[in-house]
């Protein structure tokens, strides 16, 4: 739920007086945690509910976390918006994997553990890593967990000092929430051996690069993402042109809209008459590099329950430094 953030304030110059900033806190579970043990609490309750689900094997069963993989998904690890990557940023890297592995209390091999820390096309990018390290036989399923929050404050002065935040000032900004997503990709051979639910079924990911992004002082033409809608939207047998739900993480601030804008002009041959716009931050706020495996799981549950619109769902990311991201979703039965 939006709730006042009153640890960070914004001038309403038409008051002259300082407000607290609205944002979309995870109350009650995220206090007293800041910068990456915040996003090891928000990883840890992700997996939690996919345990409490049923859907993870059980933490005795050595033999299968054996052939189990780990892809953790986070935002990019640097000085601007963590402190400890003032120094050595893969020794970083190797702790947090270690950390994350011992708060989630799974027995996964730490050299199955990849970071990914390129923000929301992350979840693209480790759904690639996965099919090949499933598809090479070295091993049978990875975990996909993504976690992210934009609510502490050097996060929120690096968002402020781009005019990226939405305030009594500046309409056109976003605001910042906080989440942690996560789910099983496995091949089908293998979740049905464990009689795992196979609620939806990846038909392809893909990343690419905007070269033109915003953290370079330029302007984005959407180049890198309608080449990434190309390629996923007509992936194998898929029809000639995309219908349905196109999953997208649109936050209200300028350069994004824009982004998309272009690259629906770019894909007006691959983007049929019908394809109806979903947009988490309306519900979440900014939710950073969790939106990637956010929006997958939000096409899956649609598939799952029959109220996507079509039988296919795009997911779409990108981030301010380039990376950009399509999933392509189908149902799993």
């Amino acid at each position: 739920m939006p709730r006042e953030i009153p640890w960070f304030s914004v001038l309403d110059e038409e008051q002259q007086v300082s407000v607290p900033l609205t944002g979309y806190p995870i109350r009650g579970y995220t206090e007293g945690f800041v910068e990456l043990g915040r996003l090891i609490r928000l990883a840890q309750g992700a997996v939690h509910s996919l345990r409490d689900e049923s859907s993870l094997p059980a933490a005795v069963d050595a033999r299968t976390w054996e052939r189990t993989g780990l892809a953790f998904i986070g935002p990019p690890l640097n000085e601007e918006r963590f402190e400890d990557a003032a120094g050595d940023v893969e020794e970083l890297k190797a702790s947090l994997s270690a950390q994350l592995v011992r708060a989630l209390g799974l027995p996964i091999p730490q050299r199955s553990v990849a970071l990914l820390d390129i923000g929301p096309a992350g979840a693209a990018e480790a759904i690639k890593l996965a099919a090949q390290r499933i598809t090479q036989r070295e091993l049978d399923r990875v975990l996909l967990v993504a976690a992210d929050s934009c609510l502490d404050t050097i996060t929120l002065e690096w968002l402020l000092d781009r005019g990226w935040l939405k305030s009594p000032q500046n309409p056109v900004g976003l605001v910042p929430g906080e989440a942690a997503a996560c789910v099983m990709l496995e091949s089908r051979s293998a979740a049905q051996r464990r009689g795992a639910p196979i609620v939806a079924a990846v038909h392809a990911a893909v990343t690419d690069r905007e070269e033109a992004h915003v953290l370079a002082g330029k302007s984005s033409a959407g180049a890198g993402l309608a080449r990434a809608i190309h390629q996923a939207a007509l992936h194998g047998s898929a029809p000639a042109r995309f219908e349905g739900d196109v999953i997208l993480d649109l936050d209200g601030v300028p350069w994004r809209a824009a982004e998309w804008g272009y690259a629906q002009v770019r894909c007006a041959d691959v983007l049929g008459p019908y394809v109806r716009l979903v947009l988490p931050c309306g519900s979440l706020g900014h939710v950073g590099a969790a939106s990637g495996v956010l929006g997958l799981l939000i096409a899956a549950r649609s598939l799952e329950r029959r109220y996507a619109s079509r039988a296919r769902s795009l997911v779409l990311s990108s981030s301010g430094w380039g990376h950009v991201g399509a999933v392509l979703v189908g149902a799993g039965r």
